[in-house]
């Protein structure tokens, strides 16, 4: 998963034929930046900002020459070929490669493991019209998003509480979520949800259509296979999102 984060990273930045050290190096670039952020802490410090920018700088540089040749099979050709302007088509690519790094890497081998576990999978290979209640159930059951974090522009009540403007909300994405109960593709998902583990409104994620992609290629890859089983796995410590360290499924 880390070398297909690294894969679509490269891709998004113009580099389409990196090899598997050049992903390493874009996904590790990734996370770099990803991993300043705190629940307790409001803002960058001058010097993580400054080494934020720096790493988007050198990781968007084959951005730059893409966009200026302007080769429209280019990510960043074809937003210019759209009418974007340079600094627009940049902004769009770093929030793909900040946003849709570490949760992908983290849900995609959760929703495997779900799969295979309550006996999914082999459901989906006889049926792939369930395949995206599947997808939506998995995101809704393990929330790659946890939790998000929201300014106050204004004064208010919610649910009764009242915040104020500047102070920091965090939302508990998960606890909303998990308010259906367990894994259950069958269920119909509840209007309230809103696929809220993408956030709402002006937030709402912008690389969902990207993340949506990734995983159905992962998916839809493993479903061509037969007797998929778990022989090996790890959970990850002391991480924000929750994760597999280590997930090893056999063919056969």
């Amino acid at each position: 998963m880390k070398d297909l984060a690294g894969a679509v990273i490269c891709a998004l930045v113009g580099l389409p034929s990196a090899d598997r050290a050049e992903l390493a190096r874009a996904f590790a670039a990734g996370t770099a930046m990803t991993s300043m952020v705190r629940l307790g802490r409001p803002r960058l410090t001058p010097s993580q900002v400054a080494r934020c920018r720096s790493v988007l700088a050198d990781l968007t540089a084959p951005a730059v020459r893409a966009y200026a040749d302007g080769d429209p099979s280019t990510v960043p050709g074809r937003m210019r070929e759209l009418g974007l302007t340079e600094s627009e088509a940049l902004g769009a690519v770093a929030a793909f490669v900040l946003t849709g790094t570490e949760t992908l890497v983290s849900y995609v081998p959760r929703l495997i493991a779900l799969a295979i576990d309550t006996g999914w999978l082999a459901r989906l290979s006889l049926d792939r019209t369930r395949l995206d209640d599947v997808v939506n159930e998995g995101l809704r059951f393990t929330v790659p998003s946890p939790v998000m974090l929201r300014s106050v522009a204004r004064d208010a009540f919610v649910g009764g509480k009242r915040v104020k403007a500047g102070e920091r909300v965090v939302i508990a994405t998960i606890s909303c979520a998990k308010t259906l109960g367990p894994f259950d593709p069958d269920r119909p998902h509840s209007p309230a949800l809103r696929q809220l583990w993408f956030g709402a409104g002006a937030h709402f994620c912008l690389g969902m259509p990207l993340a949506y992609a990734e995983i159905r290629t992962v998916l839809e890859t493993l479903l061509g296979l037969d007797g998929l089983s778990i022989v090996e796995r790890r959970v990850a410590r002391r991480v924000l999102i929750p994760a597999y360290e280590r997930l090893v499924v056999r063919c056969g």
